[in-house]
């Protein structure tokens, strides 16, 4: 009877969100689960600032694109309004307002999934964070340079580099990951560069790696 009762899943909370039929855990249509059920998100009232939220709620770094709605027949959906400013950890601490819909388009997201920038301005700056079994680490000046960032900016989405600098964007309050990448400025994910042993083991203070991309 125990073992019954500790396979009994809860469901998820109101207006959770997974990403559904995507390339990977981190890219698809948006689901959110609402009274009981999970519905297509119809457009409407979302923007970047949403798609932000959904990125970091699943801990998929940020956002890299917001395609066009795709086209799915059969089944109803849900349309929110909401008061995201991009910064909530998860999107029902900004959902103001629900309607049903029918079905048809719904919202795809892509999301970088194993590198963000934090504390920044805007999607295109911040922080420099790498996602290492599962826990988010900064990147220390000393081990990333411009073929390094050209690899991120363009992993993000975003343009060119056009800052970096230790400390631009704070320090990182977690781990420092602990290899320096040897990008040569054309891959398309920072995780596909080759990586050496760094040859000091500490990052000093103030040399958390800050990117701007233009």
């Amino acid at each position: 009877m125990k073992d019954l009762q500790a396979q009994i899943v809860s469901p998820p909370a109101e207006y959770s969100v997974r990403l559904v039929n995507g390339t990977t855990s981190c890219s698809g249509t948006v689901e959110v689960f609402y009274k009981g059920k999970w519905l297509g998100l119809c457009p409407g009232w979302w923007s970047m600032r949403e798609t932000k939220v959904v990125c970091r709620e699943l801990d998929c770094g940020n956002p890299v694109a917001e395609s066009r709605p795709l086209v799915k027949e059969g089944r109803g959906g849900v349309r929110l309004e909401s008061s995201c400013n991009g910064h909530e950890s998860t999107l029902r601490q900004c959902v103001t307002k629900t309607y049903t819909c029918e079905g048809g388009y719904y919202h795809h997201v892509i999301c970088s999934e194993s590198v963000r920038l934090v504390d920044g301005a805007g999607l295109c700056s911040g922080r420099v964070e790498v996602k290492s079994n599962q826990s988010w680490a900064s990147v220390c000046e000393a081990d990333f340079d411009r073929q390094d960032a050209e690899v991120v900016c363009g992993e993000i989405g975003c343009g060119a580099p056009a800052a970096l600098q230790g400390g631009l964007y704070g320090e990182g309050e977690g781990q420092t990951w602990d290899k320096e990448f040897q990008c040569k400025g054309k891959e398309s994910l920072l995780l596909d560069c080759d990586t050496s042993d760094r040859e000091n083991n500490t990052c000093l203070p103030g040399n958390a790696v800050g990117l701007t991309c233009s």
